[in-house]
């Protein structure tokens, strides 16, 4: 329960960050982006502890593990695409 309301807060704020365009969101997010990847995936296999409930629907739950674990990376190709990094120059 932990992890599903501090993972909404999360994709709250990026969605405003995005939507608001806040200038430093894309860097404060790649600095929490490893942190918030263990909590979404630890938050994916949540759907497991229904398995028992769920009986001959078993494979739905793991359609809702794949969705749930492609969260993160749509976040971070949300960000990645409004917010580049500056990229230094080689020359």
């Amino acid at each position: 329960m932990v992890l599903t309301m501090c993972g909404l807060a999360l994709r709250a704020w990026t969605l405003s960050a995005v939507g608001y365009r806040h200038p430093d969101a894309g860097s404060q997010f790649r600095r929490l982006f490893p942190l918030l990847f263990l909590m979404d995936e630890i938050w994916s296999i949540s759907p497991l502890l229904l398995l028992r409930k769920l009986g001959d629907y078993g494979f739905v739950t793991l359609g809702f593990i794949a969705i749930m674990a492609y969260l993160p990376f749509s976040q971070k190709t949300l960000i990645e695409s409004m917010y580049p990094r500056l990229r230094e120059a080689t020359r």
